[in-house]
């Protein structure tokens, strides 16, 4: 959350003088993962042997100017991408504006979904009050677009951009990420994929050639905080936001965060390493959280479609009355869980991607994201559903 946020300075206010000492248990690694030690020597290794600017022209220059690239090949070869096709940044949030903003014209025409996260749904509604054509699309029961509705948004006079993320962040929903693909090229569109959440949930022969712009972003691959990727086919043409020297071919200028960059390179290896035990390890979680809930002494309803990715899981507890005061219960023993993404102002309100999917306010209103990682165990979940238990118990519910 920003510094601004309110829930913080709640937060702070009941905690900071009173530091919480139970073991953590974290269940949101949707909103950031626990990095993974390999990821975090490596990036001490850059800061401790790589001291030169990638950018200087001398031996230390050198040095640098190759683990770079070492680093964007094994991005662009994890993707199937070529490395000139990969520039480097500070996350997700900065890659999408950057390619938002960077691609519009007076033809242009936004299109996005109803579900989308604040760094794509901020940026179009931005360009919306600047007088650019845009649409929003509704979403079904399952999170999913209907292609038609899709199709009939496209305006072939236009120059069209489409911008979604395959696997929704609060829901863990899947979109039709093939066939929005075949829809938009038909009338030669350019469709910017945020993956952010797709990178460490779907092997990437199912998403990384369905895009010619992707957002990456380091944490939520088990790296450390502050880097990632813009990624860009040859054939289009992002105008730079900023300006300076020619770092990343001019997009991103400043000297790169080489330890970070190496970080995330190292975390993509890791993530092809052990995808299939990773994914093995979430689904067997995520079923035995489905399982868990069912033993909850209030009524659960699941707000995850059946299709969902494993490791998130959206549900609601319709008999509680006040939600945010079970999170800072559930604060008070450690546990780590959210309702929407971190970059909600507050938490106190309906989740609108759960209204966009056609859930009822006061259903929208109880709900909650558990998002598990490679970290998590089963004693974590019976941690949780001890608490929401001793929560309701002490609240009579």
């Amino acid at each position: 959350m920003a510094c601004q946020c309110e829930n913080l300075k709640r937060l702070e206010k009941k905690f900071g003088k009173h530091p919480i000492t139970n073991k953590p248990v974290y269940l949101d690694y949707a909103a950031s993962t626990i990095p993974d030690l390999r990821t975090v020597a490596e990036f001490e290794r850059i800061c401790r042997t790589i001291i030169g600017n990638p950018s200087s022209f001398h031996y230390a220059g050198l040095l640098s100017a190759q683990e770079l690239e070492t680093s964007r090949e094994t991005v662009a070869s994890y993707l199937g991408w070529k490395p000139g096709e990969i520039y480097f940044c500070s996350g997700g949030t900065e890659a999408l504006n950057t390619a938002i903003f960077g691609l519009r014209t007076k033809k242009s025409k936004f299109i996005t979904t109803a579900i989308e996260h604040a760094s794509i749904m901020k940026p179009v509604e931005y360009l919306a009050k600047k007088g650019f054509l845009t649409s929003i699309i509704p979403v079904d029961a399952d999170g999913r677009i209907n292609i038609e509705v899709l199709q009939n948004e496209l305006d072939s006079s236009r120059e069209n951009i489409f911008i979604y993320s395959p696997v929704n962040h609060e829901t863990g929903s899947i979109q039709l990420i093939k066939e929005i693909f075949d829809a938009v090229k038909k009338v030669n569109g350019i469709v910017i994929m945020d993956a952010v959440q797709t990178m460490s949930k779907l092997l990437p022969n199912y998403w990384a050639c369905y895009a010619d712009c992707i957002a990456l972003s380091s944490h939520k691959v088990y790296a450390p905080k502050g880097s990632g990727a813009l990624c860009i086919k040859k054939n289009i043409h992002i105008r730079p936001m900023r300006f300076g020297g020619n770092q990343e071919n001019g997009l991103f200028p400043g000297t790169p965060n080489l330890p970070g960059i190496a970080a995330f390179a190292k975390s993509i290896t890791i993530l092809r390493d052990d995808f299939i035990n990773d994914t093995a390890h979430l689904n067997g979680l995520t079923q035995d959280l489905k399982n868990l809930l069912k033993k909850l002494d209030v009524p659960v309803i699941i707000n995850s479609p059946e299709t969902s990715v494993p490791g998130i899981l959206n549900f609601s507890l319709p008999s509680i009355d006040n939600i945010e005061k079970l999170i800072i219960f559930l604060t008070q023993k450690n546990i780590s869980i959210s309702r929407f993404s971190a970059c909600s102002k507050t938490i106190n309100i309906p989740s609108l991607i759960l209204t966009k999917m056609g859930i009822d306010k006061e259903r929208a209103m109880k709900s909650l994201r558990i998002s598990l990682g490679k970290f998590s165990t089963r004693d974590d979940l019976f941690k949780l559903l001890h608490a929401i238990n001793d929560y309701c118990k002490k609240n009579n519910f």
